[in-house]
């Protein structure tokens, strides 16, 4: 079934490069990703892949990166390049149209301030409120995320709280202004597996209620396999991957995809050793010539896979791969 829902935000070939000296690190290479009002779309891989460059890219907050493409908004006023934006129309947007959860809470969380006084702040710097209005959001926010007694829970430090507690205020302040977008940056990374179940609940539930967009950034295919409706999978700066979460779980076609759910620990196999991946994510200062997975590849085949970088190639429906052995992979299974 077609999916008809308007595009909301969309990346252009955005590139994210970093220089220091004479040495540049491309950490994002020619990022083309679209997300549609009310969806849910996954960015998964391990880390050092641009998956968070790639979110902090979008709300501006890379000052010493270049940053080349368009990230287009099509909003209520129309279509527009928030890389075009001055940093005073961007801090509309952050905080605004676009919220965002980060990491950690508790650093992300000011330990010197009550988290009411750190809520009301972010409803007052988007919304024309007194400070009372603002307390009073704060305290909407806090119920509407779930945490009990909500009133009382202002005037709470966040050292204070628990982790799962701490980043449902995260999630509370980034939905002050009830964005259109929603990025979550690893959010249930550091929460034990009761309270990542919650979290991801809560999310849903939010996401439905308030119908926003998201872009969840996860290492995690458990995670994406519960929440994301599309995924894209990176690998060193680029997107190898990508289509619906179904297609990409039941038909994994790049040999990266495969062998990160390959390592996701299963029940029916306790005695057998967990799979990994061998070596590392490459250096963005020095990336190899050709498929920038060909190190690490086991189907890697000299010249075909090592001297030209293979393009992103559509197979079906919206699912595409960048790998030059593709037909192959599409119709085999393999371990």
């Amino acid at each position: 079934m077609t999916d008809t829902r308007p595009v909301l935000a969309e990346l252009q070939d955005v590139s994210v490069s970093f220089t220091k000296g004479n040495v540049t690190a491309h950490v994002v290479d020619s990022i083309n990703l679209s997300i549609k009002e009310g969806e849910t779309v996954a960015l998964i891989g391990e880390s050092g892949s641009g998956k968070s460059v790639t979110s902090l890219a979008i709300m501006h907050l890379l000052p010493r990166a270049k940053i080349d493409g368009k990230i287009m908004w099509h909003g209520k006023e129309g279509a527009r390049n928030l890389l075009a934006l001055s940093t005073r129309e961007m801090r509309s947007f952050r905080g605004g149209s676009i919220g965002m959860i980060f990491q950690e809470p508790m650093t992300s969380l000011n330990p010197l301030f009550k988290i009411g006084d750190q809520i009301a702040e972010a409803a007052r710097l988007h919304r024309p409120v007194s400070r009372q209005e603002a307390r009073q959001i704060a305290e909407d926010s806090l119920r509407l995320v779930g945490i009990p007694e909500p009133r009382g829970r202002l005037n709470t430090y966040p050292f204070e709280m628990s982790g799962g507690m701490r980043q449902r205020v995260m999630i509370a302040m980034s939905l002050v202004c009830r964005p259109a977008l929603l990025i979550a940056d690893e959010p249930t990374t550091a929460l034990d597996v009761t309270i990542q179940a919650q979290i991801l609940e809560l999310l849903r539930r939010l996401q439905e209620e308030l119908g926003m967009s998201m872009l969840f950034i996860t290492h995690d295919f458990g995670v994406v396999a519960e929440i994301a409706e599309r995924i894209a999978v990176m690998y060193a700066g680029q997107i190898v991957e990508q289509g619906a979460t179904q297609q990409i779980l039941e038909n994994p076609v790049h040999p990266y995809t495969r062998a990160l759910l390959n390592a996701i620990p299963r029940l029916d196999k306790r005695s057998a050793r967990l799979a990994s991946i061998e070596g590392v994510v490459p250096d963005p200062r020095a990336l190899p010539p050709g498929c920038r997975f060909a190190t690490r590849c086991q189907f890697a085949v000299p010249d075909l896979c090592t001297s030209q970088p293979p393009p992103l190639s559509e197979l079906q429906d919206g699912h595409a791969v960048r790998c030059a052995r593709w037909p192959e992979f599409a119709r085999v299974e393999y371990a």
